[in-house]
Parts: structure tokens; sequence; C-alpha cells
């Protein structure tokens, strides 16, 4: 891994921006109509289907999907307003078709940030929300164990109230849930083992205010966290990261780049990690806006997170990019998807790698049928294809707004 000093950094993404527009995408070759109909300006490594949309009455948004290695098991939730309130949504993919959906959460309340997916294994999966009430903010959850058949009665996670951006593994034998707790001008990373709903031990105390958090885990006794802290009385801020290698008790923590202060930060942060043998690939992205461009920065580390690379201008737009884009990540196989605009429209896009994020090709077209969308999620199989999910807010239908999904299976698989 090379590491250079930020002053260099950010002298090389200039020069590559005089030389290329966009590093890492470079010239884009003539438009190509592929024999399967895919009409795309760059032809990529990825066959998708035709998007299909998903309808239900109301207001939807915040799709999020979680699946097996196979990616035959697939769930997604979604949130769903109701005129003051709102409620979790679930449904599942069975033989390529939505299921009617059904609701997760109650009523009453304001669920901050929509629902959250954690699949521990097939049959095993756990929906988690922050219920905002006149009391505060309270983590709640429902669980099934039987793959979405049926569920067990909403809980209540956590004693303290004021929790904001949880974020839940199966760590060893343990189901385990981290998340900030704000009271006051204060913040702290909290922790909750196995629906205890006991105070929690304080993990660490950020310098800013915290948002994003992501976490990955192996599954045993290694676990990394990462989140932004947003610098008092500024729109920068920094991202703060944390490995712990007993199974999630005890935390080193570290910024990732000391001297790189991200200004003009979205909210958007993703995570992801890869595997090869003992060795534990940990993948980053975040989105940073400025007046002229909006930017996708990646960095990785090939050492367990013990150190990382310096952040590469991945993608750039003079045009907006959707401030959420996604990333996944199996094996050798890294992709980042987000929606940008063109001369030609809107359309999503997409990066691959497959050498586990050493090199990127150049960005592709996934389909245009894309109008606003707020959010996109996605999964990833062992075989590297890919479903995508998103809210398209500018499409609707007689009986109420559409939630898109898009298969993709890597060509000459």
């Amino acid at each position: 891994m090379r590491h250079i000093s930020f002053s260099l950094l950010i002298f090389i993404i200039f020069q590559s921006f005089l030389l290329t527009g966009c590093p890492g995408r470079g010239e884009d070759p003539p438009s190509t109509n592929g024999d399967d109909g895919q009409d795309t300006e760059v032809l990529g490594r990825y066959l998708f289907d035709d998007p299909v949309p998903f309808t239900e009455t109301g207001t939807l948004d915040t799709p999020r999907l979680v699946a097996d290695n196979t990616l035959n098991n697939v769930h997604l939730s979604f949130l769903k307003h109701d005129g003051t309130s709102q409620r979790i949504m679930y449904t599942r993919i069975e033989d390529g078709e939505f299921r009617s959906p059904s609701y997760l959460s109650e009523r009453e309340g304001q669920k901050r940030g929509g629902g959250y997916l954690s699949m521990i294994n097939t049959e095993n999966i756990i929906f988690y929300w922050v219920n905002v009430t006149a009391t505060g903010g309270v983590l709640r959850y429902k669980e099934t164990d039987n793959s979405g058949r049926t569920f067990n009665m909403e809980a209540r996670w956590n004693e303290r109230n004021e929790a904001r951006w949880p974020c839940v593994m199966r760590i060893s034998r343990d189901t385990v849930a981290y998340f900030f707790i704000h009271y006051g001008n204060d913040w702290e990373l909290v922790m909750n083992r196995n629906f205890s709903d006991d105070d929690e031990p304080t993990i660490g105390t950020p310098r800013g205010t915290p948002f994003r958090l992501q976490g990955v885990t192996d599954g045993n006794d290694k676990v990394w966290l990462a989140y932004f802290e947003r610098t008092e009385n500024s729109g920068g801020g920094r991202i703060s990261f944390m490995k712990s290698s007993d199974e999630g008790h005890n935390f080193l923590t570290r910024y990732l780049f000391n001297d790189l202060i991200i200004q003009n930060l979205t909210s958007f942060f993703r995570m992801a990690r890869t595997s090869q043998g003992r060795d534990n690939y940990i993948h980053l992205i975040y989105t940073e806006e400025t007046p002229e461009l909006t930017t996708i920065y990646y960095a990785s580390s090939e050492d367990d997170g013990e150190s990382f690379s310096t952040p590469v201008a991945i993608l750039s737009s003079e045009l907006p990019l959707t401030r959420a884009p996604v990333l996944l990540a199996h094996d050798q196989y890294v992709m980042i998807a987000t929606a940008d605009a063109d001369d030609e429209g809107p359309a999503l896009r997409y990066l691959l790698s497959e050498d586990f994020g050493e090199n990127f090709g150049p960005a592709a077209v996934a389909t245009r049928s894309v109008a606003s969308p707020e959010t996109i999620s996605g999964v990833m199989g062992g075989d590297g294809s890919v479903i995508l999910v998103w809210d398209d807010l500018a499409q609707t239908s007689e009986i109420g707004e559409q939630i898109y999904r898009l298969s993709g299976t890597l060509r000459g698989r």
C-alpha cells in the first residue's frame, strides 16, 4: 500500500481531473448496442434484466435488502409513511416476484433512518429500527427464525433513549448491536449483546457529531466499525475507524486519515468486507460535494484494517450524483453503484473490480429507468451476481409509489 500526504493527494487528483475529467474512469468508448439488447455507453461486465417495479399504496422510501450467498433467499424492508406516522414494511422475492408486503413495526412514532436488516443465517433474520417518540429514540426489533414466514413480537432492545445509527451483527455466537446514544450535548458509542436491554458499556466517545455508523465482522472474533465525525460548527469532518480482535468487546480506535479533513461531506458512507483465505480486505467509499463536483472516493485495506490506501476519487460528476451510493463486495468482486445524469438523462451507473479493489473498470450503465432515486440498496452473491433496489419518487402509479428491483449477472457466467 502506498501512503502519501494530503497535499500531494490533492495535487494528484487535480492533475487527473485535467487529464481525464474523471479519475478511474477515463474516456468512454462509443455507444454499443449489444445483441442482448442492453444499450449502454460502455458495455460493462454485467448483463442486467429490465427493472421490475413494486407498487404499494402510500409514500415509500428507504428500501434495504439482505440475501443469502446464492441470492435465492432475498428479503426487502422499506419505510411506508401513513399520515403522521410510519411503518416498517417487509416482503421477500419468491419465483422472481415480490410477495404482498406485511407490517413489521407498530404505527406510533417516526422510524429514524428507516429499517435495517441483519441475516444471521438463511432462516434467522433480524429487522431493527430506531423508533422516535416524545420520550426519545428507542432501538426496537423483530425477528424471524423461519425465513420470514412468521415473526416474533416487536420488542425494545435498549434501555436508554436517544439511540442513533444502529448496526447489528452476529459475532461468534452472540447477536451484538452497536449504536450511538445522545444525551445533552454528549455522544457515546455503546454496545448491547443478545437483546439484554441493559445499560450498555461505552465503546467510545466521538470528538464531534457522529453519523452513518457502519460495521462488518468475520463472524468470529474480528469486528470493524467506522463512522463519520462531523466537526462542530462545520460541514466537514473525518472518518473514525475502530477494530476489535476479541469478539467486539474491546476496540482499538484510530482515525483513518489524520491529515485528511473531508470538506462538505455528505451523510452517505459505506463499508464492506471481503476475504481471501485468512486475509481480510476492508473497502470504504464516501461522497464529498463542492459547488462544482460531486465525488465518490474509495479506499481499502489489505491487512485486516491495520492500514488503508490513500482515498482515490473514483467517480466524479459536474451533475448531481445520488447522495446514496451503494458498495457491494463478495470474494474478489467489489461493485460501486450510483445514480447520476448526463446529456442523455439520468442513469444508474456502476464500477466493478474483480481483483479485490485493486483496479476498477470504466463506469458502465446498468439502466436508464431511473428518475429521482433517494436510496439505493443491493446484495451480491458468491458468483458476482447482484440485485439492486431503489425508491423512485418521480415514479408513481394510480395507487402509490414504486420501488424498483434490478438483477444482474456477470457476462460469461
